[in-house]
């Protein structure tokens, strides 16, 4: 989230190591297609996405060719792993809502095998000085089973959480169930409580079934 909203600036950043993920099977097995090292970050259009490119030799558009294809990317800065998917690989997969978060570019996002949710922030600056911003932010599920995008209201994590009812009850009974970092600490307990649950299916799997 901090990457993003440097973004938001128009800041070019260097990192540490890029990797590449070609498909969602060889980023569970973190088996990078591509490995980079201090690849240039660049965000001119959209606050809440950026584009990733090398600085130059021979092999500059082939490499660059296969980050805008790849599925996901990680960046690793000071031992610290960030996820970004391919928006554009979030529109070949999902028939329903992944119009919204965009057809280009990567956004932030967290997973575990069996479930992944997109961040994406919005910059509303209020007056004319941009360090006086104001940045809304929305997370969204990424329902592969029914190939649909979803914004994780209140609602519809009362309806996630309602496969435990002692999270569901825990939710409820929050004042501030509507700040986003109440809502993203309860998506990671769902997705802790799930990766234990053996009636949850595995992401690959759907996605081998859909293919």
């Amino acid at each position: 989230m901090a990457v993003t909203a440097c973004m938001a600036q128009g800041i070019k950043l260097r990192h540490d190591t890029l990797r590449v993920y070609s498909t969602w099977q060889v980023l569970m097995s973190d088996s990078p297609h591509l490995l980079l090292e201090n690849p240039l970050m660049t965000n001119y259009e959209q606050s809440n996405r950026f584009d990733l490119s090398t600085s130059g030799g021979q092999s500059k558009n082939y490499i660059n060719a296969t980050i805008k294809q790849a599925m996901a990317v990680a960046i690793t800065n000071d031992s610290t792993n960030e996820y970004f998917v391919n928006c554009a690989w979030l529109n070949h997969n999902m028939k329903h809502g992944a119009g919204e978060l965009g057809r280009n570019g990567f956004l932030p996002f967290f997973f575990n095998d069996k479930m992944a949710c997109v961040i994406l922030s919005d910059y509303f600056f209020p007056t004319r000085w941009e360090t006086d911003v104001v940045i809304y932010t929305k997370i969204y599920h990424l329902d592969f089973e029914q190939s649909r995008v979803k914004e994780v209201t209140p609602k519809y994590l009362i309806d996630l959480l309602g496969r435990y009812p002692d999270l569901r009850m825990r939710y409820e009974g929050n004042r501030h169930q509507k700040d986003a970092d109440i809502i993203i600490d309860f998506l990671e307990k769902y997705m802790n409580r799930i990766a234990d649950d053996d009636t949850v299916p595995y992401i690959d799997e759907i996605l081998t079934e859909n293919e």
